[in-house]
């Protein structure tokens, strides 16, 4: 079901929302790497909290005699459930993204000091505190003390904690061994099946580079200890898996086109130009934007555009005329030039494959790159 558009359109509207969370917690100067761990999880995140509304929506077709729902109760149960992953979990998740990325970039800064300065966990320190965080304010430990990596802030949604480098001399260390009993405890909230609910923020997201809790319900149980941490690719068996399978393949294209599209702002837009005897083409954002739309070919054509002008012919290369066979749709446009020549990538299966370049012409005289057609 992550494949059909309006599902993408979900996973992406989910993604642009905490994307920007991220963008407004990151405080601090990190390296361009770093970020990028940090947007694929909120990518993964969104596209596993996408995947648990729509299997959650699927459910609430039955009710509970197991017949099919009137339309008029099945729209008020979506609504509510709309309501509940769009509005409350949402907000608590926006928030969250937002502290856990400050926390995430304000750590990567310190690790630079080492153990140079010890830590100290404090809260806000008001009555708005949870008990358990109170407990940790003012632990003093170490950087390299384990007991940041489970109990690093955030701690708990709308967590308001915080981290802060201190003077050796000027605050008492802490005893680990207790301070790993308070985290234990502000840490332990048994809910429904006896379980843990929030032990899952146990981790530290500046030096685990998540934002997002690993063992967060809407993720696989699996994720957390996936030895493709990072790329999230579980092995098949379990639903879940697979359907980080199909996140991770959109999240990988979209690294892609992001890459394709920094080259082209960076190398090829507005500092590029294709001659030939008939004339001379342009090449914009939009017409590498339009080439990595579809799915299509996706890899090899990422692979051509990043590599475009080894594939752009001589000067005296054979060319086909092509008119407009849609001026009533596209009035505007005079007809196409096109090209044809072999893809020269890796792209497993495409080596050698026959390619086709077309050029856009415009009543106005004015030619642009325009599309890749393999053959």
């Amino acid at each position: 079901m992550l494949k059909e558009q309006p599902v993408r359109d979900l996973l992406n509207e989910t993604n642009r929302v905490l994307q920007h969370a991220v963008g407004r917690g990151i405080t601090h100067d990190i390296p361009i790497s770093q970020k990028r761990f940090f947007e694929n999880d909120v990518f993964v995140f969104s596209g596993f909290k996408t995947y648990n509304q729509l299997k959650e929506a699927s459910l609430l077709l039955i009710d509970e005699n197991g017949a099919v729902k009137s339309f008029d109760r099945f729209k008020q149960d979506i609504l509510q459930l709309e309501n509940t992953y769009n509005g409350r979990y949402l907000d608590a998740e926006y928030n969250f993204a937002v502290s856990s990325a400050q926390m995430a970039s304000k750590w990567l800064e310190m690790e630079a000091d080492g153990d140079r300065y010890n830590l100290q966990y404090r809260t806000a320190n008001d009555d708005r505190v949870r008990p358990g965080h109170a407990t940790l304010h003012e632990i003093t430990l170490p950087q390299s003390n384990p007991f940041w990596d489970r109990f690093y802030p955030p701690n708990d949604w709308n967590c308001r904690c915080t981290a802060v480098q201190v003077l050796k001399d000027k605050y008492p260390m802490s005893n680990s061994h207790e301070a790993q009993q308070r985290g234990d405890a502000a840490t332990t909230k048994i809910g429904k099946n006896n379980t843990n609910s929030s032990a899952i923020f146990r981790f530290n997201p500046g030096k685990d580079k998540i934002i997002f809790p690993p063992t967060h319900p809407y993720r696989s149980p699996r994720c957390a200890t996936c030895s493709k941490r990072h790329n999230l690719a579980a092995p098949m068996s379990i639903e879940r898996c697979e359907a980080c399978f199909e996140i991770l393949r959109i999240a990988e294209r979209t690294e892609a086109r992001r890459e394709v599209l920094d080259f082209a702002k960076r190398e090829i837009i507005g500092q590029f130009t294709f001659e030939h005897n008939d004339f001379t083409a342009n090449f914009t954002k939009d017409s590498f934007k339009k080439n990595l739309r579809y799915n299509d070919f996706f890899e090899a054509k990422a692979d051509i555009l990043k590599n475009i002008k080894s594939y752009m012919p001589e000067k005296n290369a054979e060319y086909q005329w092509e008119r407009n066979h849609s001026p009533e749709k596209k009035p505007k446009i005079r007809g196409y030039y096109a090209f044809q020549t072999a893809y020269k990538g890796n792209v497993q299966g495409l080596s050698g494959q026959p390619v086709r370049f077309k050029f856009r012409e415009w009543q106005s005289g004015d030619i642009d790159f325009y599309h890749i057609h393999f053959l």
